[in-house]
């Protein structure tokens, strides 16, 4: 969970939100990640989320954020970035066009 230490933030992956072996699971890091961008996108962005390294479980991970994107480091490693992309992301639905 994301939480303020002094002047910076951290992300903790709890266990339960693992992944393969002893590493977190890799949506949940984008979206946490992206999570932390809400309060500088309006919503309508698409984010591109790139995962460098593993990430670790049970370890406080460092985020930091630049403008308008977000990082995740450990050790001074880069772990993941989210970074805002230039695309409509406006859902649009069309009667009949769902299939299951």
């Amino acid at each position: 969970m994301t939480t303020s230490a002094g002047l910076r933030t951290v992300l903790t992956v709890p266990a339960r939100f693992r992944g393969p072996e002893g590493t977190a699971n890799g949506g949940w890091i984008a979206g946490a990640l992206a999570g932390t961008l809400s309060g500088t996108l309006d919503g309508s962005h698409a984010l591109e989320v790139t995962l460098r390294r593993p990430v670790p479980l049970e370890t406080e991970l460092a985020v930091g954020n630049v403008a308008n994107s977000a990082s995740l480091s450990h050790g001074g490693q880069a772990l993941a970035e989210a970074i805002p992309v230039a695309e409509d992301v406006t859902a649009t639905w069309h009667a009949g066009t769902a299939r299951c």
